[in-house]
């Protein structure tokens, strides 16, 4: 990541996805396939709108698949290289998803759940990032849980890896400024807190979300 990214979370139909593009959001992420709590979208959907988004905002496909064939799989169906992988699948299956260089791999280390140290340490040699989220055992949910967890546990793993580490899970307008104070991550991630009672996105709370995050970023790298 050559500067801070904005990752937008779950996306509902080609409308909402323009509107988080035109608003400013790097990345936007398409939750697919089993393990997903919510799927906003089919795989023939999430293709047609990663495929007439605008160059400047990357889909990103966001799985629980255990196996480097299901995921390579389902990335080709879906016609996205950038992947965020969640669940228990293992650093095996990770190498063999990363030969050949195509794929921009994203792995997940939930804060609550498992062990930071031994996620970084097992995945480092095989990811390009990783995204720090929160796990909520009163749903048994390892994202969209809308609940932030202790940041120093994400800062502790900026500190572990040379790699890109964003920071998710219960962020808002009104704190992901704190949070990347506190984190000093390489980019954000919200799904949950820039929705509306619906499960739409709310295009202010999206602008507001973004343009803190923006400042944020900017300051650090000006007190960096």
């Amino acid at each position: 990541m050559n500067h801070p990214r904005i990752q937008i979370a779950g996306v509902c139909d080609l409308t909402e996805a323009l509107m988080l593009s035109f608003s400013g959001a790097d990345h936007l992420g398409f939750p697919l396939g089993p393990g997903i709590s919510t799927e906003e979208l089919n795989e023939a959907e999430a293709a047609t709108i990663a495929n007439k988004l605008p160059k400047c905002t990357t889909p990103v496909l966001i799985t629980y698949l255990r196996t480097a064939v299901e995921v390579q799989a389902l990335a080709n169906k879906v016609g996205m290289v950038r992947i965020q992988l969640h669940g228990d699948i293992p650093p095996s299956e990770v190498e063999k998803l990363k030969q050949g260089g195509r794929f921009y791999l994203i792995k997940s280390v939930v804060i609550g759940k498992f062990s930071p140290d031994e996620i970084v340490y097992k995945y480092d040699p095989f990811v390009d990032a990783f995204i720090t989220d929160t796990f909520d055992p009163a749903s048994n949910r390892c994202g969209a849980t809308g609940i932030a967890h202790d940041w120093n546990e994400s800062r502790r793993v900026v500190k572990m890896t040379k790699k890109p580490v964003i920071l998710a899970g219960g962020l808002r307008a009104d704190n992901v400024a704190s949070a990347i104070a506190a984190v000093q991550p390489a980019g954000v991630d919200v799904h949950t807190g820039v929705e509306d009672e619906n499960g739409r996105k709310d295009e202010l709370l999206v602008r507001g979300f973004i343009k803190n995050a923006k400042q944020a970023f900017s300051e650090f790298s000006a007190n960096g």
